[in-house]
């Protein structure tokens, strides 16, 4: 049998090895949800006390399943179509315009964008949606979709499956889906709606933790990191923000939550208004 409530004890280890595995900060006026989010999976893995699962957590070094599922229970999910006004109009007003420039005048072969902690996938595909519907509404006929990358990462192995599966019921597609977008990039089966195949086509998901180095994921143009850093701690928060400064091209762009301030941004960026919205423009070198 479960424990029934989690202890001052077994709180602090846990908060500690959450914090220390993806920089996620529990204070400890959120004990109920630390209980709440992880007794389901104790009664699932047959686990009998919170600190038992410390303890397994910790065996041979970490256990690696085990600490996913343990963080896939604990992260924050909330996310909906087109999230806030102002990102969009910047990518459709300001940057697709000078992106399909560049690429014309052959100054760059392709457009690449990292929607970091995806979710459910909702970000990458709105950012996909927007830059089909801009071409098409520019009747541009040298550029595609094929242009762009997009990569969408999350460390959430359960929201990645929903993700690439792009089937959404209807209360979902309901939060933040206009009809166009609706009934020309989704087909209806049942109650549920899928994404068409050659907007899922242009989307890499990949199973990522911020706390890694980004090295390996390459430079974007532009990395929309969005109401991810105000759950963290705030020296993980400061370094994933200094990797992804690293992580952008010249001149390249850092979309944040409009709720989210990046205050040391000065050295690295110029902070940037457009129509109600704030986004940071790295520094050239010689800027």
């Amino acid at each position: 049998m479960v424990s029934a409530q989690i202890s001052p004890q077994e709180f602090l280890l846990l908060q500690k090895f959450i914090k220390n595995y993806c920089g996620i900060h529990f204070p400890e006026s959120k004990t109920y949800l630390l209980h709440s989010r992880l007794s389901k999976l104790l009664k699932e893995q047959g686990i009998k006390s919170y600190l038992s699962l410390y303890s397994k957590l910790k065996e041979q070094g970490n256990n690696q399943e085990l600490a996913e599922k343990v963080i896939d229970a604990v992260t924050i999910k909330e996310t909906y179509w087109f999230r806030d006004k102002s990102p969009w109009l910047l990518l459709d007003e300001v940057l697709l315009p000078q992106y399909i420039t560049e690429l014309r005048q052959g100054k760059r072969t392709r457009v690449r964008i990292w929607s970091a902690a995806c979710s459910t996938g909702q970000e990458p595909y709105s950012t996909v949606m927007c830059i089909d519907q801009h071409l098409r509404q520019h009747n541009i006929k040298d550029i595609g979709l094929t242009d762009f990358e997009i990569l969408a990462t999350d460390i959430s192995p359960s929201v990645l499956r929903i993700a690439q599966k792009g089937s959404y019921d209807s209360i979902t597609v309901g939060r933040g889906l206009n009809d166009f977008f609706r009934n020309n990039h989704f087909k209806q089966e049942g109650r549920f709606w899928t994404v068409e195949q050659r907007i899922k086509d242009r989307i890499n998901f990949q199973q990522f933790n911020l706390g890694q180095s980004f090295i390996l994921l390459g430079n974007f143009d532009l990395i929309m990191c969005r109401y991810v850093t105000i759950y963290f701690v705030d020296n993980f928060g400061r370094e994933v923000l200094n990797k992804t400064a690293a992580a952008l091209n010249p001149e390249g762009v850092l979309l944040l939550g409009n709720s989210e301030i990046f205050s040391d941004h000065r050295e690295r960026f110029l902070l940037k208004n457009y129509k109600g919205g704030v986004y940071y423009l790295k520094r050239n070198s010689s800027s």
